[in-house]
Parts: C-alpha cells; structure tokens; sequence
C-alpha cells in the first residue's frame, strides 16, 4: 500500500505541474526513481532475500525501455518517460507475476496507452474547438497543399484498381473485407492527420523567446541563422547546445509545440489498474 500511495502522490503533484506549465519536474521523477530503488534494497536487507531489489530494478529498466521507445518516436515528452521509469521502479516487476498472468506494471503500461489516446483526443478536440475559426482556416489550407492533392490522386487510381480487381479474381468475402476496410482506415487516418496538423498548427504552438526555452521543448519550425545556414530542430526537442547556438546566431524567438499534459492521464490509468487491473484478463 505503501507504493501505490507514494505512486498516488506523485502522480498528483505531477499532474498538477504539467497541466499548469507542461513539464514535470525532474526532482519529482528522479525522486520516484530513488524512492523506489532504495525502498527495494532496503526490503531485501530487512527480509534478506535480493527478490525485493530485483524486482524494483527489473521495473526500472522496463519504464527506461518503455519510456524512451515513446519518447524517441515523439509519443510522449521526456518527463512522461522519467515519470514511466518511476512509477516502473515503485511498482516493480517480479518473475512471479508472469506465472499468474500479467504483471501490474504492464497492465498500468496497457491502460495508460488506451487511456492516454482516448485522452489526447478529447484535449485536441476541446482545444480545436476553442480557436474554431482558426483552424478551420488552416485545414483548409492544408487540404489544398500539394501532398494533400497527390495523396487523393493515388488513393483515388488505387481504389480504382484493387476494389474491381478483388471482384473479378472471387476473392474469399474474409479477404475482400479487410482489403476494404483497410483501403478505409488509410483514407481516414491520412484525413485524421490533416485535422491533427491543423490543431497543431493553430492552437497548439505559441512563439517564445529563446532565452526561456529549456531543454526538451520542441521548436516546430526551422530558423535561419547566419550566413543563411538552416536550423533543423530535433524532434526529441532542443538541447542545452542547440538553445546555445540559437543565442549565438541572435535569434530571438522560436515557435514550439505545446504539448497535451499526459500525466493526468497515467493517474487515471494508475486508478483503473489498481482497484479493476484484472479486467484484462476477462478478454482472453
């Protein structure tokens, strides 16, 4: 009980730092790192047995593999994946578990993914939806760009040939099904992303000065610096020498994207797990 509360607990107060200024305090996540590691050693001097230790490092390394694999394909910032490594080392992950099915932290890992989408979504929507006009302007516009226009083309000309194709060749309904299907989700999902852009774009990315940028904050758009040499910023955010070289070329502000607070989001997925973590099972 004692790690579930002192989970709770960060996880508030995380979450009430990244909604007010979208970061998560390293102290708080390195914090939950140290408590976890050291609460695992000291369980295995007092019960004399390495299993306690073990397990808070094995969870450890699982929220590092977790945490960077979202941040490194731009899901989740750096704070959400230190808070990962935390909450990884506090709950733990023991060989034993697997035996009776899967292990609490993976299941909180499931249900921060599906939580946390379905999460994303509603923020985007309400945001979009408060700087309407804007956006619909800018969708517009994008609807109208070039790859839009050659997206529509070739799905257009390969619509034209599969869906027939499949007719004539008497394919199983099964497979005729999931080639439609698919043909659909591709049209949705490339639209779907225009929208996402969109939100982006207009409600989602403000200019700052360059002098208040930290490391992590991801610059959307490429600067031109002296003697006409383009800056291409990193998608896992700026570093302490990027934000170096931009005072430097005397660039004075930049705009960044600013993210959708996701901690809420692993407190929600914490509570679900603790008190209906099973539900998973129930599907299988």
């Amino acid at each position: 009980m004692f790690v579930h509360l002192v989970v709770l607990a960060g996880l508030i107060i995380g979450s009430l730092s990244d909604i007010k200024t979208r970061e998560v305090p390293d102290t708080l996540n390195f914090g939950l790192i140290a408590v976890g590691l050291v609460s695992g050693l000291f369980l295995s001097l007092f019960h004399e047995t390495a299993s306690y230790f073990i397990s808070s490092l094995l969870g450890f390394l699982a929220g590092v593999l977790i945490g960077v694999l979202l941040f490194y394909t731009g899901q989740w910032g750096g704070g959400d994946a230190k808070m990962i490594m935390g909450i990884g080392a506090l709950a733990g992950l023991s060989i034993s578990e697997f035996a009776v099915g899967i292990p609490f932290f993976f299941l909180f890992i499931i249900n921060s993914l599906l939580i946390g989408a379905f999460y994303g979504l509603i923020w985007v929507v309400v945001i979009g939806l408060k700087k309407f006009k804007d956006v619909k302007q800018e969708l517009a516009s994008l609807r109208t760009s070039r790859q839009a226009l050659l997206f529509r083309k070739t799905f257009i000309v390969i619509t034209l040939i599969v869906v027939p194709l499949i007719f004539i060749l008497g394919l199983p309904f099964l497979v005729k099904f999931l080639i439609i299907t698919g043909l659909l989700f591709i049209f949705i999902a490339f639209h779907a992303s225009i929208i996402l852009r969109a939100v982006e774009q207009i409600a989602m990315s403000k200019k700052v000065s360059v002098s208040k940028l930290t490391e992590g904050d991801w610059v959307i758009e490429e600067v031109r610096l002296k003697n006409n040499k383009i800056f291409s910023p990193p998608k896992t955010g700026v570093s302490y020498d990027d934000i170096k070289m931009l005072k430097d070329n005397n660039i004075k502000k930049v705009v960044v994207k600013e993210g959708i607070p996701f901690v809420p989001s692993f407190l929600m997925a914490y509570i679900i797990t603790f008190f209906f973590g099973n539900w998973f099972h129930y599907l299988f």
